[in-house]
């Protein structure tokens, strides 16, 4: 009902003088499109020869933290080890970094295709991760003074009750 109390005429093409059918259907059509757009995923780029290089990064950062922490967080017969008899850190103290870093890679890559992503190649030969975003799940937040059982457990209840802490 208008304010007026008389009831509003039904609304079509005639009712927009100057726009046909045709154009509000096409109007229509591409509103429904542009939802659909809407929800598709978005993706982040991350060219391999970066992920290579943050990989790298990481790795060498954790091996330069475990060496450089092992002294306070390891006791060396009873005591810190002094600085002068720290070994200096080369990166041949890893086995095999290259190896290493090829084993990552080939992770990221089956992880980047099992979350719905793919790699792209550029007309260089260059390779990209196409990474889908996704809304994160969090778990549940596990107490560490009260864990739950380790996923895919094989001890019944009473065997993890025969498990003791050897301390």
């Amino acid at each position: 009902m208008s304010t007026y109390g008389k009831p509003h005429p039904p609304r079509s093409a005639s009712t927009f003088p100057g726009i046909s059918g045709k154009i509000l259907g096409a109007l229509a059509a591409l509103s429904a499109l542009a939802g659909a757009l809407e929800a598709a995923p978005a993706f982040r780029r991350l060219p391999l020869a970066e992920y290579r290089d943050r990989m790298k990064g990481g790795w060498i950062g954790q091996m330069a933290g475990v060496a450089w922490g092992g002294p306070t967080e390891f006791r060396y017969q009873g005591r810190i080890i002094p600085e002068r008899e720290l070994p200096c850190w080369v990166p041949q103290m890893i086995n095999d970094f290259p190896k290493l870093i090829d084993a990552c890679e080939k992770v990221a890559r089956e992880a980047v295709v099992k979350a719905g992503g793919h790699v792209e190649k550029d007309p260089q030969g260059g390779e990209t991760l196409v990474i889908p975003i996704q809304k994160p799940k969090p778990e549940a937040l596990e107490e560490c003074w009260d864990p739950a059982p380790p996923s895919g457990s094989r001890f019944t209840d009473a065997e993890m009750a025969r498990i003791r802490d050897p301390r």
